[in-house]
């Protein structure tokens, strides 16, 4: 009688329950950091481009409103609308106007009560503005024998803190400070009349 040659048991070994949970342990914790690292990368190219746009708006405004100003000049009440609006007056029927609402700066031109132009400044939620009126300097004159003219400061107080996260009372970032001042009516041909700036600086 033959008997029949057993089979051999295959030579090849699966994996255990165990590996595979430890496997996917390192798996998931990789795919954890990762995760992590691509949000910091993400957030912080985020606030790249943001500080870019700040810095693009403050030099586009600089020029626009040093010209403004040293063409202008200021009316009668206008030391009211302060520390949040500005109205300046180029001619007798042309007028620019600066509006503050939160962290935006809004520039209209009017001739009478047409509106010409209107252009806006956006800067990071958070930020203050305001305008300032400060005393004459002995520099700041129109020529000799004219009289010394005020200058009129833009002060803006942007906020550093990131974009997406709530405001913090305690360890939020200073905010940066960036000031645009020029003489009031300084490219003027005429000798308007100079606003009296009660004590203490703007009302």
């Amino acid at each position: 009688m033959t008997r029949e040659p057993r089979s051999q048991p295959a030579n090849r070994r699966g994996y255990s329950l165990v590996e595979v949970i430890v496997l996917m342990s390192i798996l998931s914790l990789v795919m954890g950091l990762a995760g992590g690292l691509l949000r910091r990368l993400l957030a912080s190219d985020r606030q790249w481009a943001r500080s870019l746009e700040t810095v693009r708006q403050i030099d586009r405004l600089n020029s626009r409103w040093r010209l403004d100003v040293q063409r202008g000049t200021l009316a009668d009440g206008a030391l009211a609308e302060f520390p949040t609006k500005l109205t300046l007056h180029q001619t007798d029927n042309l007028r620019v106007t600066y509006s503050i609402a939160e962290h935006r700066l809004t520039r209209e031109t009017f001739t009478g009560e047409t509106r010409l132009v209107r252009d806006s400044y956006d800067f990071p939620p958070g930020s203050r503005l305001r305008f300032e009126l400060s005393p004459a300097a002995d520099t700041d004159t129109g020529g000799e024998g004219s009289p010394a003219r005020p200058r009129v400061r833009l002060t803006v107080s942007l906020s550093r803190q990131p974009a997406g996260q709530p405001a913090l009372s305690r360890g939020a970032p200073p905010p940066r400070v960036v000031e645009i001042e020029a003489t009031l009516g300084r490219l003027r041909t005429d000798t308007p009349a100079t606003p009296t700036i009660p004590t203490g600086g703007t009302p």
